[in-house]
C-alpha cells in the first residue's frame, strides 16, 4: 500500500502519514503541550484513517519534547478498538529520560499484547528496524514519511 497524504493538524502541533500498515507521526509547535482543539482533530484524522485504509498495526512517533497529556491518551483508549484493534506496537522517540525509562519499565512488566520501545530521537533508523522486525513494511517510504512529519511539525531528524 502507497503512503497515504500528510495530515497536518491546523496549528501545526501533530502530523502523520500512513504508510501501508504503520502510522508515521511526529509532535511538536509547542512546549506546554498539545492543544485539546489539535487533539480532537487528529483522533477524527484517525477514525478516518483506519476506516478508509483500514486499522494500522504498528506506530513510530517522534515526540522529542511534547506529548499528549493523561486525558488525551484516555481518549485514544475510549476509541481504540475502533481505530486499531489489531495493534501490535509502538516505538516512541522523545528526548526525554524519564519517558523512556517509564515506556520500558512498563513494556517489561506489562502482559498486554502490545510491544512497546522508546528511544531517543537520534535512533530512529534502529527503531524502524525494531518495528519492521514485528511486520515488514516499505522501510525507505517509512524513513521519507518520518522526514516528512517531522518537518511538518518544525522539526528535523537528527
Amino acid at each position: 500500500m502507497a503512503a497515504t497524504e500528510l495530515y497536518l493538524s491546523p496549528n501545526k502541533q501533530l502530523a502523520s502519514k500512513r504508510v501501508g500498515n504503520i502510522w508515521v507521526q511526529a509532535t511538536g509547535g509547542s512546549t506546554t503541550g498539545i492543544a485539546d482543539s489539535e487533539w480532537l482533530d487528529y483522533l477524527q484524522y484517525m477514525k478516518r484513517s483506519a476506516k478508509n485504509e483500514g486499522a494500522g498495526q504498528l506506530m513510530i512517533q517522534y515526540s522529542p519534547d511534547i506529548a499528549p497529556s493523561g486525558r488525551q491518551r484516555a481518549q485514544v483508549q475510549a476509541i481504540q478498538d475502533e481505530i486499531y484493534p489489531d495493534f501490535r506496537a509502538l516505538a516512541i522517540l522523545t528526548d526525554s529520560s524519564i519517558v523512556r525509562g517509564v515506556i520500558t519499565a512498563m513494556a517489561w512488566v506489562s502482559k498486554n499484547k502490545l510491544q512497546t520501545r522508546a528511544t531517543k530521537p537520534k535512533e530512529y533508523a534502529q527503531a524502524l528496524e525494531w518495528l519492521q522486525t514485528i511486520i515488514g513494511f516499505d522501510h525507505k517510504e517509512a524513513l521519507s514519511a518520518l522526514g516528512e512529519t517531522t518537518k511538518a511539525v518544525g522539526y528535523k531528524l537528527p
